[in-house]
């Protein structure tokens, strides 16, 4: 693989959620995702930026999750986050942010359960 490969997958990755938040294609949105999840599978444990991955592709889930509503897509950004956290131990300049991610994906989680219940 190409040295510059996981860095142009990641800016690619964020063009796309760039153009979507634009234009509301569903395939910028599925073609983003596809690509940060390769982009998590070249940067395994122990790779220096393998710490960014897990939280970035957690994001990507939480925007088609808010687009979708899909709780799968929820669920899955709950894991990653959980994942990022564990990457960023006490005294990590990135584990307050790792744990708010963390916090409000599993707020939103528990609310849309809970609005499920109420639905039917």
């Amino acid at each position: 693989m190409h040295a510059c490969r996981g860095q142009l997958l990641g800016n690619l990755s964020i063009l796309l959620i760039t153009r979507f938040e634009c234009r509301g294609s569903d395939e910028d949105l599925d073609q983003a995702n596809t690509l940060h999840s390769e982009l998590l599978a070249s940067r395994p444990v122990g790779h220096p930026h393998h710490y960014s991955s897990p939280m970035d592709i957690a994001n990507q889930l939480s925007v088609r999750f808010r687009h979708r509503e899909d709780a799968k897509d929820l669920d899955d950004a709950t894991v990653l986050s959980k994942e990022a956290l564990a990457l960023h131990p006490i005294g990590h300049p990135d584990r307050s942010l790792s744990l708010s991610n963390l916090t409000n994906r599993l707020s939103t989680r528990f609310d849309h359960r809970e609005a499920e219940k109420e639905n039917g």
